[in-house]
């Protein structure tokens, strides 16, 4: 992967969250399932629930306030 871009796409109704990989959009959806996304990418598709359990509930508020 070269250079990751992560956005807010506020064009759709509701705004989803989009991963790219330069140009080539990798992932379009919720918040919180472009983090797992990401996290599969970093760990060759494994995700651990237990091991990020606080990241994901940090991520989910921090996704409500932004809101």
């Amino acid at each position: 992967m070269n250079t990751v871009k992560k956005y807010w796409d506020h064009s759709t109704k509701p705004s989803t969250w989009v991963v790219k990989d330069d140009e080539k959009e990798l992932f379009r959806g919720s918040y919180i399932n472009g983090v797992m996304y990401l996290k599969s990418l970093e760990s060759d598709g494994m995700i651990s629930f237990k091991d990020n359990e606080k990241e994901l509930q940090v991520n989910v508020v921090r996704e409500r306030v932004e809101a």
